[in-house]
């Protein structure tokens, strides 16, 4: 059985080699490629004589939850696989770099749970970790969770702090291979393989091979979606930096830095709870007119003006019980939510949301409720902030 699965694979290579996503396997042997410099100089100008050339039967670019699951379900139907992610820990938006939890993939609700290799990383962190699990608290236990799954699966090779910088192409629709630069070691590496998986996040890898992609928000009349526009823009949702507060048992003054914003009324905090301080909160979320990919550093420095100025109004202005509170984490990277979209062979569409029909092709499910936000902490209008619904 173990045989046939990764024929399956080798026939999904074989498919999808005239497919964006597909790539000419590369034929040529380590000792090959040592002796005709020359060919691969010619096929990868930017590479030099210390350039490692690697070939994979898949290559996963992003090495978030969905990165992490494809690579660990491919491992396990026989498949070689390289596992690309350019942060020094796992888990994208839930790591601890960035401290989003999976919400509600956990069981938080009674009729919602996902189950699969999932289910198997987060029984295992829970019954490992002493924090309690929700947003702005996830810790290294997850992150180390996480590691030790991937190390459990032979056919995975990891390569964490390493940036896809390059595409090349076999022909317009193929993907013949990517250049990447690991930080910290200095090396530099060319990956080959039939078949490539964009779960970067920012959808970089099918942006850069020509891959078709869409922005912002289309029109009502292209998908013909009630809640659409009347006319298509380029706005998306924010990106938030989340905070951890420490109760210390005693007294911790709090300064405001001076490029702090300053937020002392609670008027500006309508329909934004900030009575459970020690986890951060999605709300401090900047997007719109801020470009998500473009202005990333820029948003940043923007969301750590507004926590910093969140931090001093719960010190500093007004009863929050938090006189014993001292901040212990501040994010530097943020938990982005919207990115490109790449275009499929199917969209899916706010009715078939609102009116979810079987697909014949299923192969997975989600159980993420629409998450819509219009408002990020930019505006300052004192109307209540939607839910999300």
């Amino acid at each position: 059985m173990f045989w046939k699965r990764r024929e399956v694979f080798k026939s999904i290579g074989a498919f999808l080699g005239g497919s964006l996503f597909g790539a000419a396997s590369s034929t040529e042997s380590e000792e090959t490629q040592s002796k005709e410099p020359n060919s691969q100089k010619e096929k990868h100008p930017w590479a030099d004589e210390e350039t490692i050339f690697e070939s994979y039967d898949i290559v996963v670019v992003g090495g978030g939850i969905a990165g992490f699951s494809a690579a660990i379900s491919a491992a396990r139907n026989g498949a070689e696989v390289a596992l690309i992610h350019e942060r020094s820990m796992l888990g994208g938006n839930s790591s601890s770099e960035v401290k989003l939890y999976p919400e509600n993939a956990t069981a938080h609700q009674v009729w919602i749970k996902e189950c699969g290799i999932f289910d198997e990383i987060h029984v295992e962190e829970r019954v490992r970790n002493h924090m309690p699990y929700r947003e702005g608290k996830m810790n290294s236990i997850w992150d180390l969770t996480l590691y030790e799954w991937v190390l459990r699966e032979p056919n995975i090779t990891l390569f964490l702090n390493t940036h896809m910088h390059r595409v090349t192409m076999a022909d317009p629709s193929t993907i013949e291979s990517i250049y990447c630069i690991q930080l910290g070691s200095e090396r530099t590496y060319v990956f080959s393989a039939p078949i490539f998986i964009d779960t970067s996040g920012d959808g970089v890898l099918a942006h850069r091979a020509g891959a078709e992609t869409c922005w912002g928000r289309e029109a009502r009349s292209v998908y013909k979606e009630p809640l659409a526009p009347e006319e298509a823009d380029e706005k998306t949702m924010g990106s938030t930096l989340f905070f951890r507060a420490w109760d210390m048992g005693f007294p911790v003054p709090f300064k405001r830095p001076f490029y702090a914003v300053e937020l002392k009324s609670e008027e500006e905090f309508k329909g934004r709870s900030h009575s459970h301080i020690e986890g951060g909160y999605w709300w401090i979320e900047v997007g719109y007119p801020y470009h998500p990919i473009k202005d990333n550093n820029k948003i940043i420095h923007e969301a750590m003006c507004h926590l910093l100025g969140v931090w001093d109004h719960i010190k500093n202005h007004g009863d929050h019980g938090a006189d014993n509170y001292g901040l212990e984490f501040v994010g530097t990277w943020p938990y982005k939510r919207e990115c490109r979209r790449i275009m499929g062979d199917h969209v899916l569409t706010q009715q078939q949301l609102q009116d979810p029909q079987p697909m014949e092709d299923t192969v997975a499910f989600g159980d993420w409720f629409v998450d819509i936000h219009d408002r990020g902490i930019l505006d300052r209008s004192g109307k209540p902030h939607p839910r999300p619904n």
